[in-house]
């Protein structure tokens, strides 16, 4: 199962925000055996999220986007995604008195019409849970040129994002789950990136294992790959 993650949103492009989102996501599906192939990052514009869409809907059967879930004009990720599978919005009764319940909980007053845009959701998608904040995710099962794809939708802020994907969505992928690919890796320090490789490629040639390298101020970070948990201990 080959799975892309569309991280949106201006801020990420721009340098202020770090995307930790990115690194969260991948940890999590590494240990479930899914590793993400491909990552995107897009502003928030209509016609780059669509293009992102196009790219990685055609590659992959899971596409995870980031970001855009809110209630303010820049939050489109919920909108495009329904335009692009084509799917009709509708507003969900049980989401309008959440939001309309949390929002008087927290003493604000009035909401503001633009809370509500919120409780508009694609037919068909399954509703994630919000623990922390407003925006809910959505799991959308459909079809693209005769494939069935699943895109999920979550919300930008790590602290609603990851107590979301941790308790929705990993459990459901994790039964999902095909072709998977399992990942460890060890620290060797004192020696050089290349000498490392010399030394380590030599005793794992022949195996079937992917292997890769990553050089840091610590040491060199040796990452065996395979679809043999087994093999990799």
């Amino acid at each position: 199962m080959k799975v892309a993650i569309i991280a949106t949103g201006t801020e990420l492009l721009k340098g202020t925000t770090v995307n930790t989102n990115l690194a969260f996501i991948g940890e999590q599906l590494t240990n479930i055996g899914l590793i993400p192939f491909r990552c995107l990052v897009t502003g928030d514009s209509r016609d780059d999220l669509l293009d992102a869409l196009r790219e990685t809907v055609n590659i992959a059967e899971v596409v995870i986007t980031t970001g855009g879930l809110g209630p303010t004009s820049d939050d489109i990720t919920r909108d495009v995604v329904g335009e692009f599978f084509g799917l009709k919005m509708h507003e969900d009764r049980q989401l309008m008195d959440e939001l309309r319940q949390l929002w008087a909980k927290r003493g604000r007053g009035t909401p503001p019409a633009e809370l509500f845009n919120q409780a508009m959701i694609p037919e068909h998608a399954t509703i994630l849970k919000n623990s922390v904040g407003t925006a809910p995710g959505l799991w959308i099962e459909n079809e693209q040129s005769g494939a069935k794809k699943i895109i999920i939708l979550l919300p930008g802020p790590p602290s609603e994002l990851e107590p979301m994907f941790a308790a929705e969505v990993i459990p459901k992928l994790s039964m999902l789950a095909e072709n998977t690919v399992f990942t460890e890796s060890f620290m060797i320090a004192g020696t050089a990136e290349l000498l490392v490789q010399k030394q380590v490629e030599p005793l794992t040639a022949g195996l079937p294992l992917e292997l890769a390298y990553c050089a840091s101020a610590e040491g060199v970070r040796v990452f065996f790959s395979s679809a043999d948990r087994n093999l990799i201990r």
